[in-house]
């Protein structure tokens, strides 16, 4: 639910994120399946972003990228997690059409420890009509767990998003509507799952532009149905669904400068009781770029 950005349209940009807000139930993120420490308390997010272009013509497009990021939780360390990446984009038009691909390496770090890196592969296929905007995606992801090889392996997706835009060729002003289906494919049988996750969402800007006295509104609802297979050693496999609700109002002070407030409902549910939780999240940020 950050601000709709104003598009990228120089050689170098960058970009800077901060939040401070309210954290109800604290996740320990050492694995895909987070678990809930039940503690509360001060959550902090920073993030630095930046993109070069380094193709930009008929035949094709070539960027990169790199990025940082940082979860801080003052009084509950063990939960602080660090995000180091970078990549590479490849797109072209094609009557009409936009095929591109995505490469990105992660490596995560838990309290300063490393925890887990990532390799990501997507390729996407995008149409920009008046009044629609759909992108079709295929992806990949490697995970390699420091310290927990049996969850390690590889999570293959399919995606599909469509943007209903409120007013011919404004993207500012728009219902989303997206499908993901996944199977992660994972070293130890038994914690391999396949996960369904329908959203919808809406982002108005009152405004025509990012610029001083222009207001965002975004809202979004995610819906996540996650299956494990019966365990090697019997028994029925476990079954999680995971709703979470965001919402967001950012107030542009200039067209490179917005501050604004966010919230966050979200509860899981599983036949492990273990791996329950309800959480809810409250607080400020402010976005710049260059």
């Amino acid at each position: 639910n950050r601000p709709a950005s104003a598009p990228i349209t120089k050689r170098f940009s960058f970009g800077v994120n901060l939040g401070a807000g309210y954290d109800s139930n604290i996740l320990l993120e050492n694995t895909d399946t987070p678990t809930a420490t039940n503690a509360k308390g001060l959550a902090l997010t920073g993030e630095l972003r930046g993109n070069v272009r380094l193709v930009d013509s008929p035949r094709g497009r070539l960027g990169a990228f790199a990025s940082a990021e940082l979860d801080a939780y003052p009084g509950n360390s063990k939960a602080n997690l660090m995000r180091f990446g970078g990549g590479l984009t490849v797109g072209k038009s094609m009557g009409g059409f936009d095929p591109g691909l995505v490469v990105g390496y992660n490596r995560f770090f838990i309290d300063h420890e490393l925890a887990a890196s990532a390799l990501n592969v997507n390729a996407f296929v995008a149409k920009v009509f008046e009044s629609n905007v759909a992108v079709l995606g295929l992806g990949s992801q490697y995970v390699e767990y420091a310290n927990n090889d049996p969850i390690s392996g590889t999570l293959y997706d399919i995606s599909y998003r469509h943007w209903l835009l409120l007013e011919p060729n404004r993207i500012s002003r728009r219902i989303e509507f997206g499908m993901k289906i996944a199977k992660n494919r994972t070293h130890d049988a038994d914690q391999a799952y396949s996960t369904i996750t329908p959203s919808v969402g809406a982002l108005y800007r009152f405004g025509d532009k990012p610029e001083a006295g222009t207001q965002d509104v975004s809202g979004r609802l995610q819906y996540e149905m996650r299956t494990y297979p019966e365990p090697s050693a019997g028994g029925d496999g476990e079954k999680q669904k995971l709703i979470s609700l965001t919402a967001g109002y950012d107030y542009w002070f200039a067209n490179w400068l917005s501050g604004g407030v966010y919230a966050g409902l979200s509860k899981r549910t599983s036949t492990d009781e273990e791996n329950r939780y309800d959480r809810r999240q409250v607080g400020l940020r402010v976005s710049a770029s260059w």
